[in-house]
């Protein structure tokens, strides 16, 4: 979960409830890069999240340093200078928001400071301070809880799309973002088995690339060479997600990728990430997505 405090407050932060957030997201977008890049000593006026799936980042986010492989989630506060580096090729998603809908930009530029049109100490977004648990987000590095990958995805679909209300469809996202961040702070400290956490966790990065073979419990329980049903209990504890439930994201979100940038038929991509039956994937599809396959598909082609 978390693995270092945030730097000191940075930003008034108004005693708040949970009903009162209504964050806009700002900007949001999937960035890949393949060779060393960085930026030194920026600020933003709002808040950033950022996940890395593929590769690794170095950080550094007021006076703390970091390096973040895949599967980590960094929070970079306003006002708070951070800088970024990068040395291999790397996949990041990032999202920057506000918590009370304060801020409207024109365009990408308006989200980080510059000395020479920085607007001010009341245009940077404020950070709500709860009476339960102080900040909502208190660290910087997390690990990210496997819910957050698919809602981070939908909302840079969303928000890059921009079709008709997609603003309140980034909005819903981003409090369920918020609220499973939330969730794995208060998660007990004893979650990840001494002994197999990081046993199991590797073999969920093999399923990550794998996803077209049979991960069945029994297939997990043999590789982890455990009883069957303890197995899913410990790879559930350990992951968020028992192992089936997993499969169906990791499926998902390769399915989505094919469908976006191939026009392979929707058999041959459901058999792609591991379904061999067409009206099986179409269903498990369309209980994760909310649309068929096919719909979704047409709807990224109109972008």
């Amino acid at each position: 979960m978390s693995m270092t405090d945030l730097p000191n407050a940075l930003m008034r932060k108004p005693t708040a409830s949970f009903s009162t957030l209504a964050p806009n997201v700002h900007w949001a977008r999937r960035m890949i890069r393949t060779s060393r890049w960085s930026f030194e000593r920026r600020q933003i006026y709002d808040y950033e999240l950022l996940y890395v799936q593929k590769g690794v980042i170095h950080a550094t986010v007021g006076e703390e340093s970091f390096t973040l492989p895949a599967g980590s989630l960094l929070y970079i506060p306003a006002k708070c200078y951070h800088s970024i580096r990068i040395e291999s090729e790397v996949c990041v998603f990032g999202v920057h928001f506000d918590y009370f809908g304060e801020m409207t930009i024109a365009g990408d530029h308006d989200v980080v400071v510059k000395d020479y049109h920085a607007r001010g100490e009341n245009s940077y977004c404020v950070e709500p301070e709860f009476p339960e648990i102080g900040p909502l987000l208190h660290c910087s590095v997390y690990t990210a809880p496997p819910r957050i990958v698919p809602l981070l995805e939908s909302i840079i679909e969303q928000f890059n799309a921009k079709m008709t209300g997609y603003e309140l469809a980034c909005r819903g996202l981003m409090l369920l973002v918020l609220h499973e961040l939330l969730q794995s702070r208060n998660a007990p400290d004893g979650r990840i088995h001494p002994k197999y956490g990081q046993s199991i966790r590797r073999l969920a990065k093999r399923m990550e690339t794998d996803y077209a073979e049979d991960w069945s419990n029994a297939r997990v329980a043999v590789e982890l060479n455990l009883h069957e049903d303890y197995a899913a209990k410990l790879f559930k504890e350990t992951v968020g997600l028992p192992p089936s439930k997993y499969m169906q994201q990791v499926r998902h979100q390769e399915a989505k990728r094919i469908l976006r940038e191939t026009d392979y038929k929707l058999e041959t991509v459901g058999k792609l990430v591991g379904y061999d039956d067409l009206h099986y994937f179409s269903r498990i599809f369309n209980k994760l997505e909310g649309i068929s396959p096919g719909h979704y598909r047409k709807l990224t082609n109109i972008l």
